[in-house]
Formats: C-alpha cells, structure tokens, sequence
C-alpha cells in the first residue's frame, strides 16, 4: 500500500458528526463544572467558595478515580462490542457492578465519617465544609452508571450533549434561589439535584440503544447500596460509643466499615446468585491479568 493524499467527503462529515457533539459536551462540562464555583464565589466570598471546593474535590475524589478509570477501559471495549447488543448490555452491567461495589461504601463512609475526616486530616478550621462535603458525596453513586462509555461507542455523543445542556439548564435556573437560602449547602443541592433529575433521561436513552431495564440496573445497585447503609448504621453506633475519635479511633472506624462491608455484600452474594462478588472479582482479575 502506498500512502497518498485523498479527501473523502462522507468519512469527514462522519468525523464531523461525532466530532462536533465531542466539542459541545467539552464546552457544557466546563460550564457544569466550574459555574457553580464562579456564581457561589460571587454569592458568597472567597472564602465559602475555598470551602466548597476542597469539600467538591474529596466529594467528587472517589469517583474521578474509579468511576473514570472504568470508563476510560470501558469506552474501547464497547466499541468493540457495538454491533453485538447483547453482549454490550452483559458489559455495562458487569461495569456497574465493579464500580458500585467500591464507590458506594467509600461514599458511605466519607458520608458518616466526614466531621471526623474534616477536623483529624484538615483542622477543625475546615468543619464549615462538612455539609456540602456530605451532599456531593452522593454523586460518587450517581456517576457509577456507566452511561457515557455506552452513547460514544455506540455513536452516539449527541445524548450526552443534549444531557449536559439540559444540565447547565436546570443549574442557571436553581443555583440562585438554592444558593440564597441554604447558602454553600444550596450550591451543593443543586450540582446534586441536576444529577438525579436527568437520571430517568439518560437511563430512557441507554435502554432505546441496548435494552438495558431500569429494574434490571436497580437490582444490581440494590445489593452494594444495602450493604453501604447497614455499614454507614454500624459506623454511626460505633462513632457516638466512643467518647472521642482521633486519629487512632478513625483508622479503627475504617477499618470496622470496610469489614462490615465485605461480611454484608459476601452475605448478600451468597443470598442471592445474581449477584456473585467472588465470581465478580475474579474475572476481573483474570482482566487485569490478560
């Protein structure tokens, strides 16, 4: 084969098409992203607005982590699979599984442990973040679904634009009367609460692409999510027990929620055979292997 130039009109409009819907979800993150940070800013000073951010940055940590490590592996391998709809649906659920198996009990447990957290690794300086810092971990489990890995393989990035302008939408509209009346927390609602409005959205457009049921996706998320909450139950009867927790006691309330965490989903897995955790991990080890 000997290489030359040619221009093939179809195959750029192609690349313009994904392309373009490529550029406008950049934009519209950026603006999702950081427009709360600018209008909370100006709302409430520089240093309310220091406080959001470092309580958005260990809020959003657990899920930048895993959650975009997973997908970052996912997006390829359901290219590969895009003409084979049953076995991306088997993929995405399997992706869902692994991630909610790890970024639920770390929400749960930044959740419960967030004032002992805040005052033991920052000083008790930084406690005015504890409740934002508690409400944008709740995003971790919300950005666990996988969905965006899914409408790119499938060509389909014009879904995730159309998400993040109805986003950016919803944000314009709430974050002032939000912002106004609970303040750092009313900012922290928001950036929540756009998350959990366009979750039917995404999840009507995921099951047009591959039939991926809402009660199916439920079911899997309903096994870590009980998990996390008789965990975070255990974390919270231990907690008020102890006279006082440094950072001796915090490594110990760690160490009791990850126990407690792994005797609940194992109990759960063998309950149920839908969901199998051994099975689960070893594949992908085997994975991680080959």
């Amino acid at each position: 084969y000997r290489p030359r130039l040619s221009f093939d009109i179809s195959r750029a409009k192609e690349l313009w098409g994904f392309g373009k819907h490529m550029f406008g979800i950049s934009i519209l993150r950026f603006f999702c992203v950081h427009g709360d940070d600018a209008f909370l800013g100006k709302m409430l000073g520089a240093t309310a607005l220091g406080f959001y951010q470092q309580a958005f940055r260990i809020g959003h940590m657990v899920t930048t982590e895993i959650g975009g490590r997973v997908a970052v592996v996912a997006f390829p391998a359901y290219s590969k699979l895009q003409d084979n709809v049953a076995k991306l649906r088997s993929g995405y659920f399997k992706a869902v599984c692994v991630t909610t198996l790890i970024v639920f009990p770390a929400a749960g447990g930044l959740i419960a442990l967030a004032p002992e957290i805040t005052r033991i690794a920052f000083g008790a300086k930084w406690l005015p973040m504890v409740p934002a810092m508690q409400i944008l971990c709740l995003l971790g489990p919300l950005k666990c679904m996988q969905r965006g890995p899914v409408f790119m393989a499938m060509g389909r990035p014009d879904i995730i634009t159309k998400i993040s302008a109805m986003r950016l939408v919803l944000m314009v509209v709430s974050i002032y009367p939000l912002t106004v009346k609970w303040g750092m927390a009313g900012t922290s609602f928001c950036v929540l609460g756009m998350g959990l409005i366009m979750q039917p959205v995404a999840f009507y457009e995921l099951q047009k692409l591959i039939d991926a049921k809402v009660r199916d996706v439920l079911r899997i998320l309903s096994y870590p999510l009980a998990a996390t909450l008789l965990m975070m139950l255990c974390l919270y009867l231990v907690k008020n027990a102890m006279n006082s927790v440094g950072p001796a006691g915090l490594v110990l309330l760690v160490g009791i929620g990850a126990a407690v965490y792994s005797i609940f989903i194992l109990l759960l897995s063998k309950i149920s055979s839908e969901y199998d955790v051994p099975a689960l991990i070893r594949d992908v080890v085997k994975g991680l292997k080959s």
